[in-house]
């Protein structure tokens, strides 16, 4: 089963007046049948780009760093 956390303004019935801003884990299944497929595809594509897009900005931003320390490696190594 494929879950995708969905943060917004949720109604819990058709008379919740109020709703409740939150994130949930939802079932592909159940975005699918309530707001449509066409709508899902192009909500995951839109993600899909952007996570190309700033992965794509990261690699170039280390790719191009002159600093020859990396920190992050290091403390995962164990070294400062």
């Amino acid at each position: 089963m494929i879950e995708f956390c969905t943060h917004g303004h949720f109604y819990r019935s058709p008379t919740d007046q109020k709703g409740v801003y939150g994130a949930w884990w939802i079932p592909l299944r159940k975005l699918v049948r309530r707001v449509g497929r066409a709508q899902v595809e192009a909500r995951i594509s839109e993600h899909l780009a952007d996570v190309q897009r700033r992965a794509n900005t990261e690699i170039e931003d280390i790719a191009n760093d002159s600093d020859s320390s990396d920190e992050e490696g290091a403390a995962q190594e164990g070294g400062s």
